[in-house]
């Protein structure tokens, strides 16, 4: 662990300006990212759309804690529980794709060295996640209501599948794959 360890640190700081271009390029996509998750829930039950334009272009890096609940709730409320099932299911479907585009977009940046500079992007997504994980579940441990308990559920579900798509699309490359497994 040590030896792999020393050699991913010693990768990224030898290419720190490439590492630092992928993950801002990466991270540059989150608002857009954010923004058609709430437009997708609020469209699902033909909800206003208004709130989702009058947000800002920082305030859309929080839609994790406050737009999304608020559009599953409202959801809930006007639709009943059979929109809780179809929300969710778009919700992990986005969170796969934005982690398989951006785990491409990643690759791209730095053919070279692309497993270090996805395991990077990773190691940045689960730095900010972890945090939020334990927020959520110390909320949903004091509460003990449906609310908080699903949307911890749900955020873990999602980064998950966010992840996921990231290793996919970024790790395991159809190319890398072919050539291990057949030699072509």
């Amino acid at each position: 662990m040590i030896a792999v360890s020393r050699h991913f640190f010693r990768e990224v700081w030898t290419h720190r300006l490439l590492a630092l271009k992928a993950l801002i390029a990466a991270w540059a996509c989150m608002p857009l990212y954010n923004l058609l998750r709430v437009f997708a829930l609020r469209s699902l039950v033909m909800a206003s759309l208004d709130g989702v334009w009058r947000n800002s272009g920082l305030s859309l890096f929080a839609t994790s804690f406050d737009e999304i609940p608020k559009s599953l709730g409202q959801g809930m409320r006007t639709a009943g529980t059979a929109y809780l099932l179809p929300a969710c299911a778009i919700l992990i479907l986005m969170a796969w794709t934005f982690g398989t585009a951006t785990g491409w977009l990643v690759t791209r940046m730095h053919r070279r060295h692309y497993r270090t500079i996805v395991i990077l992007y990773i190691t940045s997504m689960l730095a900010t996640v972890l945090p939020n994980v334990a927020y959520f579940a110390v909320a949903a441990y004091t509460n003990q209501t449906f609310g908080p308990i699903f949307h911890l559920l749900l955020y873990c579900a999602n980064n998950t599948a966010l992840v996921a798509g990231i290793i996919a699309k970024g790790l395991l490359r159809q190319k890398d794959c072919r050539e291990r497994l057949w030699g072509v």
